[in-house]
């Protein structure tokens, strides 16, 4: 994820990019889908899942480009969705990769790799921030 800000106004603005094993349900609260990640983007609505997209293990490149007019998410080097459907001038302040193994249900329980054969490996290389 990152920090960024409004260009015309300096308000805080944060696009973000995740896989995740986790989505909402219908009640809106966060389900674990355990036997999948799924690749989702922060936009005009908050979190939206992006269609078409088969989370496979290995590498990924995940990249959040500004080009001064909107921020556009990518995977694997693809466009998978722009932030905002407006035009939406950022300019980003800082990158924040981070892992969080999402093992909730929201009745409360926790799932634990003893307990449910599950666990999470996310690795973090080349990580890159460029300014133009």
């Amino acid at each position: 994820w990152t920090s960024s800000k409004y260009k015309d106004t300096d308000a805080a603005a944060y696009p973000l990019l995740g896989i995740t094993n986790a989505q909402e349900d219908a009640e809106g609260y966060y389900q674990s889908t355990m036997d999948h990640a799924v690749v989702r983007i922060w936009g005009d609505e908050g979190w939206s899942m992006v269609k078409n997209i088969t989370v496979t293990p290995g590498w990924h490149t995940v990249k959040i480009v500004s080009d001064g007019n909107n921020v556009t998410y990518y995977y694997d080097e693809q466009p998978i969705g722009k932030m905002s459907s407006e035009n939406c001038s950022v300019y980003l302040t800082s990158i924040m990769p981070e892992s969080f193994n999402y093992g909730y249900k929201h009745n409360g329980q926790w799932f634990t790799e003893e307990e449910d054969n599950y666990f999470c490996e996310t690795y973090f290389s080349d990580i890159k921030y460029t300014l133009k």
